[in-house]
């Protein structure tokens, strides 16, 4: 049985969640289990595998048994933060909104976007090139686009060396084809619950780290949540039905044929969020140029498997909807469209399992939200709230609305736990200013 760390009293889990989380740590190989705070067992229709869904805000160790079931849907998702050289006034996030309108903007662009048959832009792959990345990840663009962000993946890219070239073979036509929705749209994937918030730090914490990081009360941050595929989405309907769309959990040792196809798929997956998120920092820089330039501050991918390596044994650690804490590194715990997001800095520790909730949203149910108490100076208590029709950014199908600023206890719940359990100290604050997003 495997020993599970809860960061907060069990007593407040359901029967249902428990049960799961039993039946995780009774499996051949697994060593660790993390429950954070925000923990929840999403809809049964987002799962890998009939059985096989995990809980979310979750984490878990195996030792040389790899469990497709327990990977995130989402593999390659993940937040990247923003640092700009603005200063909150009206001016200046009015001029931002408009800016932001630019973002993959056009009728027929849209259009064809929604058609999955996206139009180029400077971004867009060939199909060597998408391939490129996938192998490559971020570094391939970095060095085709002369761009320098190192040391802001909270995730490493794999190496090429490290991935069979072979392993598009096992792939799906939509990904062994390199299609043109992946190699054109890469860095504007923005549906679903996706987004680009344009935030302020609005109240500093730890004034000694902040500094160190170049932080300033008032200063404007942008922090986008995005990511493209996951296991179910990429590998061929004959593998899926044989190791993850089981109705029990599969492991698959170094023997098992499907070993290292799934290992170097998780590798594929990586290596394009990573480069999706970069993407869209580039397509940011553009229509941002004439206001500020942006520095990477952070990323965050937080549905992924990480391998491991100590001594004759491969550790391997799943993530749920859970970020990897790096020592005295940025993190982000982040809040929705009309509450706080926060960062805080990884506590050194020597523990192997250590990650932090990506946001407290599913926390907010348990727990009063009420409007915004603290006045402060920065944004008048309401959120700009730009949503463009199924991706087409054009005026006719733009809603905007202005929605008041509210203020949960979830947050506070999820930060007493992490910083009682020597995960992450808060250093600032974040309030949002402007969502933008694609709907339905």
């Amino acid at each position: 049985m495997a020993n599970i760390k809860f960061t907060i009293d069990k007593e407040k889990l359901s029967t249902k969640l428990l049960q799961r989380i039993q039946e995780i740590a009774s499996l051949p190989g697994v060593e660790e289990l993390l429950v954070l705070p925000d923990i929840h067992l999403k809809k049964e229709g987002a799962r890998m595998g009939y059985k096989g869904y995990i809980p979310s805000s979750f984490g878990s160790l195996s030792r040389d048994i790899l469990y497709p079931q327990l990977s995130a849907v989402n593999i390659n998702c993940g937040k990247s933060l923003i640092k700009t050289e603005l200063s909150y006034s009206t001016e200046t996030i009015d001029k931002l909104e408009k800016a932001l309108l630019n973002f993959n903007k056009g009728l027929s662009k849209g259009i064809f976007s929604k058609l999955r048959r996206p139009l180029p832009n400077k971004y867009s792959l060939s199909r060597k090139e998408f391939y490129e990345v996938c192998l490559q990840g971020p570094a391939y663009l970095q060095s085709k686009f002369k761009q320098s962000v190192d040391n802001i993946f909270n995730v490493d890219s794999p190496q090429v060396a490290n991935i069979n070239k072979d392993i598009f073979d096992y792939f799906n036509d939509d990904w062994k084809n390199g299609h043109q929705y992946l190699r054109n749209n890469i860095g504007s994937f923005l549906q679903g619950n996706h987004f680009i918030e344009v935030q302020v730090a609005d109240e500093i914490f730890d004034q000694e780290q902040a500094s160190k990081w170049g932080v300033k009360e008032g200063q404007i941050f942008i922090l986008y949540h995005m990511g493209q595929g996951g296991p179910s989405s990429v590998l061929n309907s004959e593998i899926l039905n044989k190791i993850v769309y089981r109705s029990e959990f599969i492991g698959l040792n170094q023997g098992n044929k499907y070993y290292n196809i799934f290992r170097d798929t998780l590798k594929v997956l990586i290596n394009y969020g990573l480069a999706t998120r970069l993407t869209t920092f580039m397509l940011l820089q553009d229509v941002l140029n004439q206001i500020t330039d942006l520095n990477y501050f952070s990323d965050h991918t937080h549905d992924f498997v990480k391998e491991i390596k100590k001594e004759d044994s491969i550790y391997f650690l799943y993530a749920n909807n859970a970020n990897l804490v790096k020592d005295d590194q940025p993190v982000v715990l982040s809040g929705l469209y009309n509450l706080k997001s926060y960062v805080g800095r990884g506590i050194p520790n020597n523990e192997i399992l250590k990650l932090s909730d990506h946001g407290y949203g599913k926390a907010t149910s348990n727990f009063s939200t009420t409007e915004l108490q603290n006045k402060n100076q920065y944004t008048n208590h309401q959120v700009r709230k730009i949503a463009l029709k199924n991706e087409i950014n054009f005026s006719i199908f733009r809603h905007k609305e202005s929605v008041s600023l509210k203020q949960s206890q979830a947050a506070e719940y999820v930060w007493t736990a992490l910083e009682k359990n020597n995960i992450l100290k808060k250093i600032f604050s974040l309030t949002p200013i402007i969502n933008f997003r694609y709907t339905k």
